[in-house]
């Protein structure tokens, strides 16, 4: 600093100095930054441009200016005076930094004014339709990202007819939309596009038909043509599937074409079509034709029919029923049918107009041939069948019908042939009846011989044999019939045969009949042991050598008699027997040892009852047993059960179970009877089976006190099945 100086009052009072250093701040001067903005067409963005930057305080010659990071109008869209903001503006030049920005933002105004816009038109070809009326797509050229919708109010050809590269003139061309306002643009233009044939589909309706045998159809034709047009269709040919009666019914139709001045503005869609129509049944009569027949015994008669079908078609006639009023022989007879009706291929085609129809026919005699049935026969002494018999040999009975009286024969009843007549025997006069005739037998009767069954003793003599004649007829005894003679009865046992069974043959012999045939019965010669008596003639009591020995020896001896030597014997046999190769056999009876096995040959009788309520038990039962040489008997002491099935006991079979106590006692010498069991329990069983009693079973077992089993008649190894009688009868009542 210089230049200093001073003045005022004082100052003379003063010396000073003439310079100084010392120090200070230079502070940037304030600035604020203005613009104005160009004006734009609109561009579809905000985006604006500065027209001039000032900066109010500048230092005249100061290399100053500003920029900014944006500068924006507030909308793309189309305004006058619309603000334009610049923001983030900073200072720029050689001496910004003196400077100090008072605002980094700014504003101002300007214009967007509008966008000139093209709209253009591209025709949609059309098919024709009758009309000229069109349709354009518009395109344009927009900003990209602009949002408006396009429109136009009339599109049209010059005419309504086919044709390619046709003018199209659109009108009424209008934009809407966010961003229409931004634009201006044309409201017509023209185009071309072409008008193509319209495809027109023909459709037939089928036309309802009587049946005549054929599939030709007649149809109408329809189409889908535009309202007014002039176009006429026809077919070249119309037809069903096949030729039958049916509703609904295929109709195919062939060769349609079109014809006329709109035909040209036509493409022909199908030149065939399809549709429906019923063909209805034909009316049909049938006539009726009696056929002759020969008298049946019924009125059904066969007829003939015919009708009025169309011809060629295949169809049967028939009938459930064709009868005469009666069935008798007649001529010209009325004839009714009814149930006509009508199947085949082609029946169903066909209204049948008649169900029944009437006619004649003639009814003959039936002829018939009956023949008296060969080999008719009776057995000598029967009766006479209770008809003879014959059978129809040619033509035959209708049904329903019979002969009336019989066959006849020439009278006599011994054994010879004798001819059988025609007799009554007869048919209406519907017939003609011819008879052939046969031969009746009487054949002999069959007499049967049979040799009567006989028994003795083994040495005794045979007795003599006899014989039962059974089948004689008509009353015929011995001597009164034609049997002569008398039969041979032999058999090949003697005195000396072995006991057992020997057959009594019976034959011939010198017998002989004319109206008897001879039948044989062999019969049974049995052999029995020879009776005879043994006594025991050896000591009965006998001495140990000591007293204490506890064994003895002495001999047995026993006499053997026969019958006829055994005074007063009950057995007592008027021949003499041979003893002579009898043998005796000791054995030990001690009664602890004395059970008896199955038995071989018993004899039994019995008398048991009770009354009507089952109580009151009475009765008695002995029996004999043979066996092992030996002879016992079984004697009930009380009765204990008594049952009876069914009860009462009125018609065989029936059957009976008792049980009774008993005692068991060794009776092969009478005289000496040794006792066994005291208290023994015998159970009957039998069945009655009725007379003569040959079919009767029995069966019996007997247990000891201990209920152990002493004897049974037929022991099965778990219980005593009944046997049949060898003789004798079984009563059940």
């Amino acid at each position: 600093m210089s230049g200093i100086s001073i003045s005022g009052t004082d100052a003379a009072n003063y010396t000073f100095n003439a310079t100084a250093t010392t120090t200070a701040d230079i502070t940037a001067k304030p600035a604020a930054a203005t613009f104005t903005a160009n004006n734009k067409v609109y561009d579809g963005n905000a985006t604006a441009s500065f027209l001039t930057r000032t900066i109010a305080s500048k230092v005249n010659g100061d290399g100053l200016d500003f920029s900014a990071s944006s500068l924006s109008f507030a909308s793309k869209n189309v305004s006058t005076g619309k603000t334009v903001t610049a923001s983030g503006i900073a200072l720029t030049g050689t001496d910004k930094d003196n400077y100090a920005l008072s605002s980094t933002t700014a504003a101002n105004t300007a214009d967007i004014t509008a966008r000139a816009l093209t709209l253009s038109a591209t025709g949609v070809n059309k098919t024709y339709d009758g009309t000229t009326a069109a349709t354009v797509t518009l395109s344009d050229n927009r900003v990209p990202g602009d949002v408006f919708t396009r429109g136009y109010t009339s599109a049209t050809f010059a005419n309504k007819n086919v044709a390619t590269t046709k003018t199209v003139s659109v009108s009424g061309i209008s934009i809407s939309g966010t961003d229409a306002a931004n634009y201006t643009f044309n409201i017509t233009a023209t185009t071309t596009a072409d008008i193509t044939a319209r495809l027109l589909h023909v459709g037939a309706t089928g036309t309802n038909k009587i049946y005549d045998g054929t599939t030709a159809a007649a149809v109408m034709l329809s189409d889908d043509r535009v309202s007014g047009d002039v176009v006429s269709t026809s077919y070249t040919a119309a037809s069903f599937a096949d030729k039958n009666v049916g509703t609904a019914k295929a109709v195919s139709v062939s060769g349609t074409s079109i014809a006329g001045t709109d035909a040209a503005n036509y493409s022909l869609a199908n030149t065939s079509a399809a549709t429906t129509a019923n063909i209805t049944r034909r009316d049909l009569t049938v006539t009726a034709t009696g056929m002759n027949k020969v008298y049946d015994g019924a009125t059904v008669v066969t007829v003939t029919l015919t009708d009025n079908r169309v011809a060629g078609d295949v169809f049967t006639d028939s009938y459930t029923a064709a009868s005469f009023a009666d069935k008798n022989v007649g001529t010209g007879k009325a004839v009714s049918v009814s149930g006509i009706l009508i199947a085949g291929t082609d029946a169903a085609n066909y209204n049948l107009t008649n169900t029944t129809a009437a006619t004649t026919a003639n009814v003959t005699r039936r002829p018939i041939t009956v023949t008296a049935d060969a080999g008719q026969t009776k057995v000598y002494g029967n009766a006479d069948p209770l008809s003879f018999t014959y059978h129809i040999t040619s033509g035959s009975l209708a049904l329903g019908d019979t002969f009336s009286g019989a066959l006849s024969r020439a009278a006599g009843e011994n054994v010879g042939v004798y001819a059988i007549g025609q007799g009554t025997v007869a048919l209406s006069s519907n017939y003609t009846l011819t008879y052939v005739g046969a031969n009746f037998s009487i054949t002999k009767a069959t007499l049967t011989i049979t040799a009567d069954s006989k028994s003795r003793q083994y040495s005794d003599p045979n007795p003599t044999f006899t014989a039962t004649y059974t089948g004689f007829k008509n009353g015929d005894t011995p001597p009164l019939n034609d049997l002569t003679g008398s039969p041979s009865l032999t058999t090949t046992a003697n005195s000396a045969s072995n006991v057992g069974t020997y057959t009594i043959t019976a034959a011939l012999g010198t017998l002989a009949s004319g109206n008897y045939s001879l039948a044989f019965v062999n019969g049974t010669l049995t052999v029995t042991q020879e009776d005879a008596r043994d006594t025991y003639t050896g000591p009965t009591f006998a001495a140990t050598a000591s007293a204490t020995s506890g064994t003895v020896t002495l001999t047995l001896r026993a006499t053997i008699q026969d019958i006829t030597a055994v005074t007063g014997d009950t057995a007592y046999d008027a021949f003499a027997g041979d003893i002579r190769t009898a043998t005796v056999k000791f054995v030990n009876r001690d009664s602890a040892n004395a059970l008896l096995d199955l038995g071989t040959r018993s004899n039994f009788g019995f008398n048991v009852k009770f009354n009507q309520s089952g109580t009151n038990l009475q009765g008695h039962v002995n029996v004999i047993v043979r066996h092992g040489g030996r002879v016992y008997q079984i004697k009930s002491t009380s009765i204990t059960s008594l049952g009876v099935q069914p009860l009462p006991c009125t018609n065989a079979p029936c059957t009976a179970q008792f049980v009774a106590k008993a005692s068991v006692q060794d009776i092969t010498n009478p005289l000496l009877p040794i006792s066994v069991e005291g208290n023994a329990t015998i159970q009957m069983n039998m069945h009655d089976q009725g007379e003569p009693g040959s079919s009767d079973t029995i069966g019996f077992t007997v247990y000891d006190k201990n209920n152990a089993l002493m004897f049974s008649s037929n022991w099965t190894g778990a219980t005593t099945a009944e046997q049949l009688l060898a003789g004798g009868n079984v009563v059940v009542h």
